[in-house]
């Protein structure tokens, strides 16, 4: 079997289609940020197509900044799920960012919610593949998220500081980097 690789695209690339495509069958319309957003020009976003040959895997899209990782996307090609390459993926992103802490939001386990049994395999997926609850939850259009990281340490303190570097890159300081997150979150983020 060929090892994975992974591609970093653009609009102008030639498997922009294909992620694409995967993007909108993997993510609900309310969960997608609208690809061309991803790709202004302040945006130090990383957003990647990963292959096996010339066999298109997955996508990933990742902000990261100088200690974390954030993990924003990630989605598998439906017919290769169950078969390790999430997985593969995830091992190919903490070797590419070594030494960054990956951290992610997922939603809360809720026993109520309609969707349970798909937060449980997510949980399950993630846990299995080295990442941690953390605790720290947040909640972004009314729907709460838990922190999980490959750093059981990692805080709320520790994600503001991501927000604001993000911020940062995009031009944004001080009362305009307050609410930017704000925008977002609904909040300031802080402990």
């Amino acid at each position: 079997m060929e090892e994975m690789v992974s591609v970093r695209v653009t609009p102008d690339s030639c498997y922009w289609g294909r992620v694409q495509e995967l993007y909108e069958k993997a993510f609900p319309a309310e969960e997608r940020v609208p690809l061309e957003v991803l790709y202004k020009p302040w945006t130090h976003g990383d957003f990647r197509a990963f292959l096996r040959g010339d066999i298109f895997c997955g996508l990933a899209f990742l902000l990261p900044d100088d200690k974390t990782c954030y993990l924003f996307y990630l989605a598998v090609e439906e017919e290769m799920r169950g078969l390790g390459v999430g997985s593969e993926i995830l091992r190919h992103l903490k070797n590419m960012y070594e030494g960054k802490k990956i951290v992610l939001e997922m939603e809360v386990l809720d026993p109520d919610a309609e969707n349970y049994g798909q937060r449980l395999l997510r949980d399950k997926f993630y846990q299995k593949n080295g990442l941690c609850h953390t605790g720290v939850i947040i909640e972004q259009c009314g729907v709460p998220y838990e922190l999980m990281s490959t750093d059981a340490r990692y805080t709320l303190s520790d994600y503001r500081e991501l927000w604001l570097n993000v911020s940062a890159d995009q031009g944004k300081t001080g009362r305009d980097a307050e609410e930017f997150i704000h925008e977002i979150f609904g909040t300031d983020l802080r402990e």
